[in-house]
């Protein structure tokens, strides 16, 4: 009979979280892995700057597509800097809106970032400790049932 050892509860990690939210990938460094911080985090940005290329600046518009921009605000204070740097540049009428297709790609490839992202925080909140990770793995030498 195999002994089962009780469930430890993970522990919040409040200021991974927040840095997790302000750059994706930086929540990872304070966890100190930074090797999945660039992982995480090199993705997401390349995701990102992808979605721009693709789309150029009109694929964060807060005003005329709110509900992509509820997700596209996963990658955190980056899709309010993007969106106020499209705003001005509409005001200065020198803004080039995408073509349909064109524009919803660079919209989706932002929305993807925005939910890679949000898991990142929200693993990067409840972080699981070192020692549950290892136990949960079986050992080399351990016997399989």
């Amino acid at each position: 009979m195999t002994h089962i050892p009780p469930r430890q509860p993970d522990s919040f990690q409040p200021l991974a979280g927040i840095l997790a939210i302000l750059l994706p990938g930086l929540g990872y460094f304070a966890l100190r892995q930074p090797k999945r911080a660039v992982l995480t985090g090199a993705p997401i940005l390349a995701l990102i700057l992808m979605g721009l290329l693709i789309g150029g600046l009109d694929v964060v518009n807060r005003a005329d597509a709110y509900w992509w921009f509820l997700v596209q605000c996963g990658i955190g204070p980056l899709a309010f800097l993007l969106n106020h740097l499209r705003e001005t540049v509409a005001a200065a009428g020198t803004l080039t809106p995408a073509l349909a297709k064109v524009n919803e790609v660079g919209t989706l490839y932002i929305v993807m970032a925005g939910m890679l992202n949000l898991i990142a925080i929200i693993d990067c909140f409840f972080h699981a400790t070192t020692d549950r990770r290892r136990s949960a793995t079986p050992t080399a030498g351990a016997a399989t049932p």
